[in-house]
């Protein structure tokens, strides 16, 4: 069995993980994405898109960990790589801001929502960290 603590330690890294999406959405309910250009605004559905997975295997990896720590382990590996897919896309898409002209405002508010789902995605990442720490000195 896992410990308590151990499992507190999940769910605080688990916090992170929603105090950087809640960052990110409320930065995206402000952000003008109408002076966004179209393949812009394609690439950001993307980037989102790929973190969505990211968080799903995640919370998959936690629901499996009792019943199947091997599956778990599997998709904790599954969180780095798609972690390391959002990285390159992160930097794709900053790359990509350097060619149209947006206000200055909408610059900075832009460059806060990136960083909020870069954020949540190490967060994902550092979880399932953790987690494959804590199923190899638990199971193994």
């Amino acid at each position: 069995p896992l410990s308590r603590e151990d499992l507190m330690r999940v769910v605080r890294r688990l916090d992170l993980v929603t105090d950087w999406l809640k960052e990110g959405g409320r930065i995206l309910a402000i952000l003008p994405t109408n002076e966004l250009p179209e393949n812009f605004k394609n690439l950001l559905f993307e980037l989102t898109k790929k973190l969505r997975e990211c968080v799903h295997v995640l919370g998959h990896s936690i629901r499996t960990v009792y019943e199947n720590y091997k599956k778990t382990l599997e998709e904790c590996y599954e969180v780095e790589k798609i972690e390391r897919e959002i990285d390159h896309m992160y930097m794709r898409t900053l790359d990509e801001m350097k060619h149209f002209d947006v206000k200055n405002q909408t610059s900075l508010l832009l460059m806060e929502f990136l960083r909020s789902l870069e954020s949540t995605a190490d967060e994902c990442e550092n979880t399932a960290d953790f987690l494959r720490i804590m199923i190899v000195s638990t199971f193994h």
